[in-house]
């Protein structure tokens, strides 16, 4: 893994338009990490210790249902994050996340941020409130998902 540019994190969208002296003091902690099509990135239950910020490709968030196996939530991709789990105790993933595609990312993890967060109120209210968004929706389209599968609205 490699660290990426400063314009790497500067242009994804879900750091777009955040304070460039921010940005630029998370150092070198983002990773850069690539996924080949079907590997794993986490399963479900397991410590959830960081998030992705999807460059490309495409990776499935999928759960495991008791009688129907596993079942497609959502997928995510070029622009995306990935994760959220890392941000609240226990600190375990929801979800089971598995490339579809070849797929890039910039990695974070989530000691670091909560910590650099914390340190920077200003910086971590705009992240906070970035990815409760984010978390919203994706506990939404989960829901549809579900009720889909089984037929109820």
């Amino acid at each position: 893994m490699t660290a990426p540019a400063y314009d790497e994190l500067a242009e994804h969208p879900f750091l777009r338009g955040m304070n460039e002296n921010d940005l630029k003091g998370l150092g070198d902690h983002p990773k850069k990490i690539k996924f080949e099509a079907g590997q794993l990135v986490f399963r479900e239950g397991a410590q959830a210790t960081g998030f992705y910020l999807v460059q490309y490709g495409q990776i499935a968030l999928e759960t495991h249902l008791k009688d129907s196996g596993n079942i497609l939530l959502q997928s995510v991709g070029d622009g995306d994050l990935l994760g959220w789990s890392w941000l609240f105790s226990p600190y375990q993933s929801h979800f089971d996340a598995r490339a579809i595609e070849q797929s890039a990312a910039i990695y974070i993890d989530g000691d670091f941020m909560r910590q650099y967060c914390e340190a920077r109120p200003e910086f971590g209210c705009e992240f906070y409130k970035r990815i409760s968004q984010i978390i919203s929706k994706r506990l939404q389209a989960a829901q549809r998902q579900i009720s889909e599968f089984y037929g109820v609205r």
